[in-house]
């Protein structure tokens, strides 16, 4: 169970007994909780017990992740040597143009 910073308990069920770790999902990162993990099984429900230690994994939004940066970076290099490139071809072409319209005159 979780109770979250206003008192409400809320009843998580894990079904699988060979696993010894549990990640919640969909917390508001902002709002401590309060763990108790109890048993049940055939014989009945065991009494609960308090998690004492429990970490918590914020993700970081996609832009805040240096990946992110890096890619950005690599895209910003590769649209700037496009377009000194098509600079290039465009001055290379204007060159051509003005020498042939000079011999026919």
């Amino acid at each position: 169970d979780k109770r979250d910073s206003e008192g409400q308990w809320d009843s998580i069920v894990h079904e699988d007994p060979q696993t010894t770790t549990y990640v919640l999902t969909l917390i508001d990162d902002t709002v401590d909780y309060d763990l108790k993990i109890s048993a049940s099984n055939s014989a009945g429900e065991g009494s609960p017990g308090w998690c004492e230690s429990a970490g918590r994994i914020i993700n970081l939004p996609v832009y805040q992740e240096w990946w992110f940066y890096v890619l950005v970076a690599l895209a910003g290099i590769l649209i700037i040597a496009a377009i000194i490139l098509c600079a290039l071809l465009l001055y290379r072409r204007s060159g051509k143009k003005s020498k042939s319209l000079l011999q026919n005159v």
